[in-house]
C-alpha cells in the first residue's frame, strides 16, 4: 500500500513538473522575441490574470480570449500584434480602469493606449502600430499586475 501510494505522490510531482518546465521554455520563447505574436501576448494575458487554464499553449490561450471578446475577432494568432492592440489585449483581460473614453469605448485598442500613456506604463514617444518585443509585453503586463495589485489592497 504504502508502495502505491508513493508511486502515485512520484507520478504527479513528475507531471507538475513537466508542466511547469512547458511554461518556462514558452516565457523564454517570448522573451526572446523581437516581436511578438497575437498568440504569445495572449498567453501571457491569460496566464497572468487567469483567463485560460494553467496547462493552456499559445493558441488555447487564444482562443478562450477570443472566445470571451479580449482579442478582437480581426487579428490571427499568428501575425505580429502592434503596441495598441496590445494594450486594448491587456486592458480587457485585466479589466483595467481607467478615463471616460477609455470606458465608453469599451476599451478600444486607441484608448487603451492612449490610457496607458497617460499613466506611464508606455513611453509617450512610442508608436501605436509599432511591434512589440516579448520583453516590452511582459513590461508592460507586470505595470498592470502591479496597479491591479494596489487597486486590491486599497479596497
Amino acid at each position: 500500500m504504502r508502495k502505491k501510494a508513493l508511486a502515485a505522490a512520484f507520478l504527479f510531482c513528475a507531471v507538475q513538473i513537466a508542466a511547469v518546465s512547458q511554461n518556462f521554455e514558452t516565457i523564454s520563447r517570448i522573451i526572446e522575441s523581437q516581436e511578438i505574436t497575437v498568440a504569445q501576448a495572449s498567453y501571457l494575458a491569460a496566464q497572468q490574470f487567469g483567463a485560460a487554464e494553467e496547462e493552456a499553449d499559445e493558441r488555447q490561450s487564444y482562443e478562450a480570449l477570443r472566445a470571451s471578446g479580449c482579442v478582437s475577432p480581426a487579428l490571427e494568432p499568428d501575425e505580429r500584434i502592434s503596441l495598441k492592440e496590445l494594450c486594448a489585449l491587456y486592458a480587457k483581460t485585466s479589466r483595467a480602469k481607467g478615463g471616460m473614453m477609455f470606458t465608453l469605448t469599451k476599451k478600444s485598442a486607441r484608448y487603451s493606449y492612449r490610457e496607458f500613456r497617460a499613466k506611464g506604463y508606455i513611453p509617450s514617444c512610442a508608436d501605436p502600430m509599432m511591434s512589440v518585443s516579448g520583453a516590452d509585453a511582459i513590461g508592460l503586463l507586470n505595470a498592470l499586475a502591479a496597479e491591479q495589485n494596489q487597486n486590491e489592497k486599497t479596497m
